[in-house]
């Protein structure tokens, strides 16, 4: 939130308004409530503590306590936002994991692999976090079948897989744009659908770009539909690598041998956001075996998820000091005041911590200055690291610990001129490189590419454009920095 102090100002007038400049105070706080202000945990808490201490206004005191929801509904009406994550119960989550068994994915499980090693600290990972008994796993290929488990047995059945048994239904079925369909119909506000696949388009012919843009406009069109049925969808896409011993079909469906190589397949966790943020908390999907990347396919805007605070590092020039009426007792959300540092060309820099939590994307996108994009403010973008490697100033270190948020990493900003003004910056959604580096449209000499999968760039671009459709928000979150020379 971007002017706390008046806030507190129109709640002080609220709580006496007798005061003949209430009207001032109220016509400035509906100015104010027009722009994208959003109220922190740090300065909701000041705001309740503000409010109980007055003791003059029954209307946000209940028992002897501050009303807090009376107190944010009362905000709301002035256009303020809430820093908000959902709560999510996982004894209320579906979880149902659909492996596609066709003729491509015999090779993972023909052996002890990767593959079985991390479907299985999975699974030990989903039945210590979910209920059990709502965690069911299918075949998936022109249908899907059940798996025949025993709850207590879910652990234990993927060491258990080999290509005999997993011959169930038609498996030279292998249409993706089919199975994702089947899958996504079942991905709802309470089920996560997981999709383990090799992701491997299934064409024919000649004019391979042609047709695997064709591909690319279905599998759009199939995840559009499910969007449809439920705007807060997402797509959690993780690349994993397994030893692979089998037939590999090529595009144009030649057999080739393979026998212990190196190949990529993926999980694909379909369902609500909020579930998906809190799958990716609590599964650590980036630590299973041969894990390689993961990124996020949604259209939900993150902003009122991500607190901040600017902070000071060792590598910052010049002074500043925290707007008061920008800021909380924990948190600083504008700076005035601002001297550069004459020792050092007259530079200018500050920081911001901010906590992304939130955001389930790679660490490697995450820190990446080209993903971030300045909108105002005459500033560039220096270095993205962990908070623990941002070298912070034992003050700045002192009043982030006395925060109520977990801030993960830090941006460093540098002045591109003497003209200090307000700056606004967005992590923008773009696909990673690794995509591309996954992606081929050639893949009859497999062998000499056993990193990447057969049109892999056209499946991922197809579910972003179902995704960033119409006026979905083209960056993760947006944050605003108040600055007064």
């Amino acid at each position: 939130m971007t002017r706390k102090f008046t806030i507190l100002c129109f709640l002080t007038l609220f709580v006496c308004a007798s005061c003949s400049r209430f009207a001032e105070f109220e016509e400035r706080a509906e100015t104010d409530s027009q722009s994208d202000e959003i109220i922190d945990k740090d300065e909701l808490k000041e705001l309740t503590e503000f409010v109980l201490a007055s003791g003059n206004d029954r209307e946000f005191i209940a028992n002897k306590v501050t009303d807090e929801s009376s107190l944010k509904s009362y905000l709301r009406t002035k256009g303020y936002k809430f820093y908000t994550k959902a709560v999510i119960d996982p004894k209320r989550v579906f979880l149902k994991i659909y492996l596609e068994n066709t003729g491509s994915m015999t090779g993972y499980v023909s052996e002890d692999s990767n593959f079985k090693n991390a479907m299985t600290e999975l699974l030990v990972r989903a039945v210590g976090y979910y209920e059990p008994n709502k965690i069911s796993l299918y075949f998936i290929n022109s249908k899907v079948y059940p798996i025949k488990v025993a709850t207590r047995d879910l652990s234990d059945y993927p060491k258990n897989m080999d290509d005999k048994n997993t011959t169930v239904g038609d498996i030279s079925h292998s249409d993706l744009n089919d199975i994702y369909e089947n899958v996504l119909e079942t991905a709802g506000r309470d089920t996560i659908s997981i999709l383990i696949s090799d992701c491997i388009f299934s064409v024919s012919g000649d004019d391979t770009a042609k047709k695997l843009a064709i591909q690319q406009s279905l599998i759009r069109q199939v995840f559009q539909a499910s969007i449809g049925r439920n705007k807060n969808q997402s797509a959690l896409i993780a690349k994993l690598n397994s030893s692979f011993t089998g037939t590999y079909y090529s595009k144009k469906n030649t057999k080739i041998k393979l026998a212990n190589v190196s190949r990529p397949y993926y999980y694909s966790v379909l369902g609500d956001a909020s579930k998906i943020d809190d799958f990716n908390a609590k599964m650590h999907l980036q630590t299973l075996d041969g894990f390689e990347n993961k990124l996020l396919l949604s259209a939900i805007d993150y902003s009122s998820e991500i607190d901040f605070s600017v902070v000071n590092t060792r590598k910052d020039f010049g002074r500043f000091k925290p707007a008061r009426e920008f800021s909380s007792k924990n948190a600083v959300k504008g700076i005035n005041d601002i001297t550069a540092d004459s020792r050092n060309g007259d530079k200018f820099s500050f920081s911001v911590a901010m906590d992304l939590t939130a955001l389930p994307l790679d660490e490697s996108y995450l820190t990446n200055p080209k993903n971030y994009e300045i909108e105002a403010g005459n500033f560039s973008i220096g270095t993205i690291s962990r908070i623990g490697a941002a070298n912070l100033t034992p003050t700045s270190a002192s009043k982030l610990s006395k925060s109520a948020g977990k801030f993960t990493h830090c941006i460093r900003f540098l002045a591109t001129s003497r003209t200090y003004s307000d700056l606004q910056f967005n992590l923008k959604r773009q696909t990673p490189k690794w995509v591309a580096k996954t992606h081929t449209e050639d893949d009859l000499d497999v062998k000499s590419s056993q990193g990447q999968t057969f049109g892999f760039g056209n499946l991922i671009e197809g579910i972003s454009e179902a995704y960033l459709a119409d006026d979905a928000p083209n960056q993760y979150f947006k944050i605003n920095i108040k600055i007064n020379k």
